[in-house]
């Protein structure tokens, strides 16, 4: 009675049954074979289909295919961002204060970073400088104007020698000053009893005018008179407030209810140490809004 002989397994071996026949290891070595080592864990050749020009893939560390056919490396897909031209960038500064800007201009570091392939590859991100005006305070023209910045009354002075004309000079720091000037003077006004309407002005000067309402009152012989708002009415009420602008005033003269009373002519009065300067608007009352006349043109409001 034989007996049958298992052939001895160990734990993490294969058996002598799994071992491949010769004829299949011949696939391995065949170069027109369709499966591959690696496919099957192995690290060798990737023997896939021949091209039709005879070249065989090359292998791993540049090892020419079986056969004896020395292959050539696939060429590498172009991606999108080696398509696109590359945008041309300005020479990367080190830091700020090397760059080249103009007599009275300093140059400082921009906040804004860009980090790039080439300032990745130069070992960091590039940071770009922007050219600011040494002197950001008001300064005093030769010509008696008043200019932000000293790099704004260079960019005028040459703008003036460019014209023949005499160039302007830094007279002093600071603003000049100047007497007050209308900037928006209030407008006539047409409504019915018992509405509520408002007149306003806007005066600048340097320095920040006063600004007061009077209702001028014309008696006879074309004397005028003055009568300072808001005085004792009960249906007047005067605002004043700093703006919009710097060293600007904006006042507002509020009457409600609208009476007959109330009719005449309100002037916006400013004043300072350099002068004073005064713009007026008239409030007419009216029985019906129909007889409120309307022409193209006239700066009137109901």
């Amino acid at each position: 009675m034989g007996f049958l002989q298992t052939p001895l397994k160990f734990a993490g071996q294969r058996s002598l049954e799994d071992a491949p026949p010769r004829r299949m290891l011949a696939r391995y070595q065949d170069p027109s074979a369709k499966e591959s080592r690696d496919q099957r864990g192995g690290n060798c050749l990737h023997c896939g289909r021949a091209p039709k020009d005879g070249v065989q893939p090359s292998g791993a560390g540049g090892r020419a295919a079986a056969g004896g056919v020395r292959s050539e490396p696939k060429p590498k897909a172009k991606s999108r961002e080696t398509e696109r031209p590359r945008a041309q960038r300005m020479p990367r500064q080190s830091g700020a204060g090397r760059g080249h800007c103009a007599p009275g201009m300093e140059c400082v570091k921009s906040r804004k970073r860009r980090k790039g392939k080439a300032g990745a590859a130069a070992g960091g991100p590039e940071v770009s400088g922007v050219c600011v005006c040494k002197s950001r305070y008001p300064v005093c023209g030769s010509d008696g104007i008043t200019y932000p910045s000293g790099c704004q009354l260079r960019a005028a002075s040459l703008k003036a020698e460019s014209r023949g004309e005499k160039a302007i000079t830094q007279v002093s720091k600071g603003s000049w000053e100047q007497g007050p000037s209308i900037v928006t003077p209030p407008k006539d006004i047409w409504n019915v009893t018992g509405a509520q309407v408002y007149l306003s002005c806007e005066v600048i000067g340097i320095p920040t005018p006063v600004l007061i309402w009077n209702k001028v009152k014309r008696g006879h012989y074309g004397v005028q008179r003055a009568e300072l708002l808001p005085g004792d009415r009960g249906n007047l009420a005067i605002q004043t407030r700093g703006g919009p602008e710097k060293h600007e005033v904006t006042g507002w003269v509020l009457v409600s209810p609208l009476s007959k009373e109330d009719a005449g002519e309100y002037e916006c009065h400013a004043s300072n140490s350099q002068g004073q300067a005064s713009a007026s608007a008239k409030i007419t009352v009216v029985d019906a809004l129909h007889e409120i006349p309307v022409k193209k043109g006239e700066g009137a409001e109901l």
